[in-house]
């Protein structure tokens, strides 16, 4: 069974969802941003990085994703959505995509 899901994340406090990680890391993804992506195990996180590609990930993500063994890819959120909307039929998938900047 194929898993797919889009997960869309925010970083400023105007937005319904509150934060998830420390002020001081805002337009970063931290390992809470996606726990629930890690308990599923997909086998491809695509992380949409905003319109301007602000959004860094965080090195202890890519670790732990890597240890994990999902593929990860960091784009701006437009392509990751292309990516996504390509692979989502043929892999299991999770999109975080932060879609302010």
């Amino acid at each position: 069974m194929l898993l797919s899901s889009v997960l869309l994340y925010c970083v400023e406090e105007s937005l319904s969802k509150p934060l998830m990680c420390p002020l001081s890391l805002a337009l970063k993804l931290c390992l809470k941003d996606i726990a629930e992506v890690i308990t599923a195990n997909p086998e491809v996180l695509v992380v949409g990085s905003g319109a301007s590609g602000l959004v860094k990930v965080l090195p202890e993500v890519e670790r732990n994703v890597k240890t994990q063994g999902i593929k990860l890819i960091v784009e701006a959120t437009d392509k990751a959505c292309h990516t996504y909307n390509h692979i989502c039929h043929s892999q299991s998938v999770v999109a975080a995509l932060h879609i302010t900047c």
